[in-house]
């Protein structure tokens, strides 16, 4: 099987490779650009929808449409993207879909880790609180980190000759109706007593966008790590863990925070390799 990971992240990709099985193929977008001398890069559409399944979806759907139309490798017959956050329930879910733009743009992760930090101090009143902990130095707040993986299996490319003709150039252009109900089902599965887990939905495409066929289905393989997030953050390992990496301790080591455990062990747990691992699975 050759797979495409729309993404020029060498990590990223590496991370994919360990996840399929060794006969697999994976290519990244560099792999693309310098195998088959594509000269057009890929364009990222706009990501503006308030929901992780759109998102993906939108940067699913122009990872295909620049297969097709740049006559990239014919053997390639899966596409997969990926869109992730945090999210704190006693916080409405919030960052959530907004995760890397909490603080505003441009992109700052010290901004957004402020920001939800003060957030959590809002809303951390009462010890009797649900999902609080607090005590006099740190206060926190139950919260998941989720990874939608999206894919796409191609069994011939002239199927998706129509797709040169269809603007994929922001997420609203999609139909989030759909989208919201297949998303609320399954972020209310998560289990916040959990350490993680990993769920697998099926879905036809033209529920998301009408010109594809029904015969065309999306693979949703949803990852998700469970753990706290704090005022207090703690990063032990210099220049580790990004986004809020020194903020989230995960439930299955509750007294080290992402950007205090190594990358080895973090890709074992992460909300990325549990979606990663359901998906090679298949």
């Amino acid at each position: 099987m050759a797979i495409f990971i729309c993404s020029g992240n060498k990590g990223k990709i590496e991370e994919f490779k360990h996840a399929f099985a060794s006969e697999s193929e994976v290519y990244g977008l560099n792999d693309l650009g310098v195998q088959n001398g594509i000269q057009n890069k890929f364009i990222e559409p706009i990501e503006n929808s308030n929901y992780f399944i759109c998102n993906a979806s939108i940067k699913l759907f122009s990872a295909l449409k620049f297969l097709i139309e740049n006559n990239t490798p014919r053997n390639i017959n899966m596409v997969v993207v990926d869109d992730s956050g945090l999210c704190v329930p006693e916080l409405n879910f919030l960052p959530g879909v907004h995760s890397a733009h909490f603080a505003g743009i441009p992109k700052n992760d010290n901004n957004n880790n402020l920001l939800l930090q003060k957030k959590i101090n809002e809303n951390t009143t009462s010890n009797s609180r649900k999902n609080v902990q607090e005590s006099a130095q740190e206060k926190r707040l139950k919260a998941f980190f989720v990874c939608f993986l999206l894919s796409v299996r191609i069994h011939n490319h002239n199927e998706f000759e129509f797709i040169k003709e269809i603007n994929f150039s922001e997420a609203t252009c999609l139909i989030e109706k759909n989208i919201a109900q297949i998303e609320k089902k399954l972020l209310n599965k998560v289990d916040l007593n959990s350490t993680g887990g990993a769920f697998h939905e099926k879905i036809e495409a033209s529920l998301i966008c009408k010109e594809f066929s029904t015969d065309v289905f999306i693979d949703i393989n949803y990852g998700f790590c469970c753990g706290e997030v704090s005022t207090k953050a703690q990063n032990n390992i210099p220049n580790a863990g990004h986004g809020y990496d020194p903020i989230f301790y995960p439930l299955s080591d509750p007294g080290r925070s992402f950007a205090s455990i190594p990358l080895s062990e973090k890709n074992k747990i992460s909300h990325r390799a549990r979606a990663m691992q359901l998906l090679g699975g298949l």
